[in-house]
């Protein structure tokens, strides 16, 4: 009974440390396709405010796309500045 309790333990601990080391290249991303995701669609041109203040410059605004990575981008510079601003008081 001793024997039959080790052997189904170091089975069971044997698949799990498999599955465990294992199942590291079962999930990938591809990382290139995931950062030119679109995130949000921003369109302007069509804000009341635009039609009224900014009527010369209604021409140059249109839709844009922003993209994961700039989101990432600009969260990290955003970061990064408000430390070094902290650190300048």
């Amino acid at each position: 009974m001793k024997k039959k309790t080790i052997i189904c333990g170091v089975l069971a601990s044997t698949i799990a440390v498999a599955a465990t080391f294992g199942g590291c290249s079962l999930v990938s991303t591809n990382t290139a396709a995931d950062m030119s995701q679109t995130v949000a669609t921003v369109d302007i041109s069509k804000a009341d405010t635009l039609d009224k203040e900014f009527e010369a410059y209604k021409a140059a605004v249109g839709k844009t796309d922003i993209k994961k990575r700039a989101c990432r981008i600009l969260y990290k510079l955003r970061i990064f500045l408000r430390s070094k601003l902290r650190k300048n008081l």
